[in-house]
């Protein structure tokens, strides 16, 4: 059985993330590009930042997680 690793298993998704001050960039293997920038009140976390871009590149949508929970649990 081949041993895949989190880098090389979604190395085909994404193909670079760019971290600088308090913004997160991702360029997608689509040809795309995502930015995440962290408001003064909160601290920077480029895990946050990461989830963020794919947040919004999976979803189409900025990060609003309060109304698309609440939609979630109206369904």
């Amino acid at each position: 059985m081949k041993d895949i690793t989190f880098a090389s298993k979604y190395k085909k998704v994404f193909k670079k993330v760019f971290y600088s001050g308090r913004d997160t960039v991702v360029l997608w293997m689509d040809g795309t590009s995502t930015c995440a920038t962290c408001s003064e009140q909160d601290n920077y976390s480029r895990e946050s930042g990461f989830l963020v871009c794919l947040w919004k590149h999976v979803f189409d949508a900025p990060l609003d997680y309060i109304t698309f929970e609440k939609e979630l649990n109206n369904v």
